[in-house]
Formats: C-alpha cells, sequence, structure tokens
C-alpha cells in the first residue's frame, strides 16, 4: 500500500474515534444532572484534542 493511503486511513481512524468520543460524552451526559459536565468534559475534550493534535500533525507536514 501506498504511504498516501495508509496516512489517509490513519486519519480516518483518528477523525472516527474523535467523533465516537465526543458522542459518547454526549449519551453518557443524560444519565442525570451530576454526570453531565463530568462527561461532556472528559469525553468531549478527549475528542476535541485528538482533532487538533491530527489538524497540527497535518500543517506541520505541509510546512515542512
Amino acid at each position: 500500500m501506498s504511504r498516501v493511503f495508509i496516512l489517509a486511513l490513519l486519519t480516518i481512524a483518528v477523525m472516527f474515534t474523535a467523533i465516537v468520543l465526543i458522542v459518547w460524552g454526549i449519551v453518557l451526559s443524560f444519565g442525570g444532572p451530576a454526570n453531565t459536565l463530568l462527561y461532556l468534559l472528559i469525553f468531549g475534550d478527549a475528542g476535541l484534542l485528538i482533532t487538533m493534535i491530527e489538524i497540527a500533525q497535518r500543517k506541520k507536514k505541509r510546512a515542512g
């Protein structure tokens, strides 16, 4: 397999993981008012952090 194809698959996997974490945080937040903010912060921030790291890696590859 070509390097571009492998990088594309890796990007898709990372983005899928980020989306799953964000959605899982939203789903768990419906469990009750005490857990709402906690789950949204943990899983939502984890998903957004993964997305930001992926974007930074892409920009780094283009610049260098």
